[in-house]
């Protein structure tokens, strides 16, 4: 968590610093801190659905996968 902490730092392409925030919030799941996780799914979401945004993945893939692990943190949370 810490590196790609680091990473978020000194990374200065959009589209790296938004995988990288991913993998952070991926870190969070694996640290069982699931809100801190929920937290940043649903603020890459939300620049998903941004049309201003440019930082975001390209196509619906990616929407999947943030929708998946949101709802798998609100399973867990009950």
């Amino acid at each position: 968590l810490d590196k790609y902490q680091q990473a978020l730092q000194v990374v200065v392409d959009p589209k790296t610093q938004w995988a990288l925030q991913l993998h952070v919030a991926d870190m969070y799941v694996a640290l069982q801190e699931p809100q801190r996780a929920l937290g940043l799914y649903q603020a890459l979401l939300a620049e998903c659905h941004d049309p201003s945004n440019t930082t975001g993945p390209d196509g619906s893939g990616m929407l999947g996968v943030l929708w998946h692990n949101i709802a798998t943190i609100h399973v867990q949370l009950g």
